[in-house]
């Protein structure tokens, strides 16, 4: 069969879909001959509220599932679509049929969107209770806002606090049902891409998703823009199906319940969050409509409350993990792996790309260059100068505490340094780099505007509050209320516009060197002190991620499917069963990562580390934890990828008989100074290097080290 005939198939399936929706559209609105409906309209509203729910758990599991942050905010994104919506079928009456709904919904996701990347740019900086903070109150804001509308020109038609009405009901099966089909196939294809193990990455383990050169910042802003432009949609279908909004309507209550239906479904999971939704939706309209029989006597609405709180406690006792968990229930078993395979030279170029002839000509592949870092008053690293050539194993080795992390962290951008250079490959990616003096000063102007801006805001906050007092009289408000306004408002901006400029000496002096994940995507990479594994994904996935940061394909490749995308991730499958089955872990491929022991899990953070297509591996104490059997295995491998994949290394480790062992050259590292550097011979007879490792006079030690090589074995200093 030729391989565009799946794709074709797919696009032929995406039309019947749509067909067949319009279909059942019009036969479930259609009446039968003597005039009665073949759906009563409350079972048809039943459904559409149901699609919309799902619609609004499943953009939300896009954020809080997959992402791992915490948004409790979601019926704002919905309030700000709806009343969006609403206002283009109000404002212009030409578009009140369906092709207006269309318009109307599109700029309801566009405009909730853009919300979301208004809130989302900022706040994802916090974390967890914080963020759930910020997001409540920007559903809250979005409310008080909705119901004052009619005290603001031009908006007055939304009704404020009464509520918005005469929308035209102009929503039906065909775009509820579409819009949840939508947003379920376009969260699906992106979990099971590699634009997906990105976002579950993130959720996983931050920082060493950031280390693997995932932008972990614009996955998070992406997911937020998303979650809102569907929750945006959702809205704007709301509003056309009830024909009436109220800003009571989208309150905490309502948002509270949309993170139920995520976390019962199972954070993660879209199948479960789709069946919650529904669930939870039906099941209370159904009651509610409940006119007959022993239901209408004994059945009151609060009921509801009181058993979705016992659902919810039951659920947290006896399933934590939600109804699905992560799992999901598909009709689909084809991925990636069953396309026609890859042949191996056309999937093996990432392997190779490093091979260059080693040569003490070359130039360096980093240098640092008196590099200092300061937390406050203490200095961690002083004077750090490394200088790695092509194909070089060097070793860094000192007491705990002497900062070799630390010199790790500078070296891969997760700290910037206070002082000094970091150069890699021939670019300067941290360290004193400053601007030119034009640039600097349209920064600390644009500095000062900001200061300024929000300078006012809290003169007028302040303003508020001391006029709410009374103190003086109110009658004095009356005549001077705004000079007193302008008094206090411009004394707070003069004097937080002069701070700004009397600090501006001490700010925007350099340029802001790579972050950890383009440090990783210029070809440095790394593994950690403390494993850092994604412990829920499973061991090809993990690898996988290492390619996150290269990739060609965009994320509507991976929502819409396309063919590009299905082949980069066939490509790099092939490569990661290929590292895999170097570190001789092919059988453990489908195991989740935290059920491997603690050798495996070490080996296999080093082949996430190669995925990456390094040129600089460091390895931050590979052999901790290790026993003596697997160290010899570690110290075997190590040298075996530093020559299949031409790396240049740099290692930390405590154990000295595997530095000397492997390493070319040593450098010793004492309260963040190196103190001495050279061949393994040269700094084992080196006075500082005893002195600091075992505070010994010279003499003794001498005596030491000619009765064991090794100093001593492997000292956990």
């Amino acid at each position: 069969m030729p391989r565009s005939a799946p794709f074709l198939t797919k696009w032929l399936l995406i039309v019947g879909s749509v067909f067949g929706l319009w279909a059942l559209n019009r036969f479930l609105n259609s009446t039968t001959s003597a005039g009665v409906p073949i759906l009563h309209p409350t079972f048809l509203r039943i459904l559409y509220l149901c699609a919309i729910s799902v619609t609004l758990a499943v953009s939300l599991n896009l954020v809080n599932g997959f992402t791992g942050q915490f948004s409790i905010g979601h019926a704002g994104f919905m309030a700000v679509g709806a009343y969006a919506g609403a206002a283009v079928t109000h404002v212009f009456p030409a578009l009140q049929n369906q092709f207006g709904l269309l318009i109307a919904t599109l700029f309801g996701a566009f405009v909730a969107g853009m919300f979301g990347y208004g809130v989302g740019v900022p706040s994802l900086r916090l974390k967890g209770d914080y963020l759930a903070i910020v997001t409540l109150g920007f559903g809250e804001i979005i409310r008080v806002f909705l119901a004052n509308t009619d005290k603001i020109p031009g908006l007055n038609f939304m009704g404020g606090s009464l509520g918005m009405s005469n929308i035209p009901a102009l929503t039906n099966f065909f775009w509820t049902i579409g819009l949840a089909v939508l947003v379920i196939v376009v969260s699906r294809n992106l979990k099971r891409s590699l634009h997906g193990l990105a976002f579950l990455s993130v959720r996983e383990d931050e920082i060493a998703a950031n280390a693997m050169g995932v932008n972990t910042t614009k996955i998070k802003v992406t997911a937020f823009v998303l979650s809102a432009a569907f929750a945006g949609a959702a809205g704007s279908l709301f509003a056309h199906s009830e024909s009436y909004l109220d800003p009571k309507y989208f309150n905490f209550t309502f948002s509270i319940n949309i993170v139920v239906m995520v976390v019962l479904g199972g954070l993660g999971s879209i199948t479960g969050t789709t069946i919650t939704a529904i669930f939870f939706t039906a099941l209370p309209e159904l009651l509610r409509n409940a006119n007959t029989g022993v239901i209408k006597e004994y059945y009151k609405d609060d009921y509801r409350l009181v058993a979705f709180a016992l659902l919810l406690a039951l659920t947290m006792l006896l399933r934590p993990q939600g109804l699905m968990g992560k799992r999901e229930w598909t009709l689909f078993k084809k991925r990636a792996e069953d396309l026609p395979s890859v042949g191996f030279g056309e999937g093996n170029d990432s392997l190779s790309s490093n091979l260059t002839p080693q040569s003490s000509t070359l130039p360096p592949v980093l240098k640092c260059l008196d590099v200092m870092k300061r937390f406050g008053g203490l200095v961690a690293v002083d004077g750090f100068h490394v200088l790695l050539k092509p194909g070089e194993l060097v070793g860094m080795i000192g007491p705990n505490g002497a900062g070799k992390t630390t010199a790790f962290n500078l070296l891969t951008g997760v700290y910037e340094p206070t002082s000094g250079a970091v150069i890699f490959d021939g670019t300067q990616i941290s360290g004193d780099n400053p601007y030119p003096p034009q640039t600097r000063s349209l920064l600390l102007a644009k500095d000062a505007l900001i200061t300024a801006l929000g300078a006012y805001l809290v003169g007028t906050v302040i303003y508020s509050c001391v006029s709410s007092l009374n103190v003086p009289p109110a009658e004095l408000y009356k005549v001077f209320g705004m000079a007193l306004k302008s008094g206090i408002v411009w004394t707070v901006i003069i004097g937080s516009v002069a701070y700004s400029l009397f600090t501006a000496k001490t700010r925007r002096i350099n340029q802001p060197g790579m972050p950890s994940y383009q440090c990783s995507n210029q070809g440095i990479s790394r593994t950690f002190q403390n494993i850092r594994l994604f412990q829920e994904l499973t061991v090809l996935e993990n690898i996988l991620v290492g390619s996150a940061g290269k990739l060609k394909t965009n994320l509507f490749s991976a929502i819409f499917g396309t063919q590009a995308m299905f082949r980069e991730e066939q490509i790099a499958r092939a490569k990661a069963r290929r590292i895999l089955k170097q570190f001789g872990m092919e059988r453990l491929e489908n195991e989740q990562a935290r059920n491997l022991p603690y050798g495996d899990q070490r080996r296999l953070e080093i082949a996430r580390a190669l995925m990456t297509g390094p040129k600089l591996l460091l390895l931050d104490e590979p052999a901790a934890g290790m026993n003596p059997q697997e160290k010899v295995q570690l110290m075997s491998l190590i040298r075996q990828i530093r020559d299949d994949f031409n790396l240049t290394i740099l290692l930390i480790e405590h154990d000295m008989r595997l530095v000397m062992g492997i390493c070319e050259r040593i450098y010793v590292l004492e309260y963040g100074r190196i103190i001495s550097e050279g061949t393994p011979e040269q700094v084992r007879n080196d006075p500082k290097v005893v002195a600091a490792y075992l505070g010994v006079e010279v003499e003794d030690e001498q005596n030491e080290m000619s009765v064991n090589p090794g100093i001593g074995g492997a000292v956990d200093a």
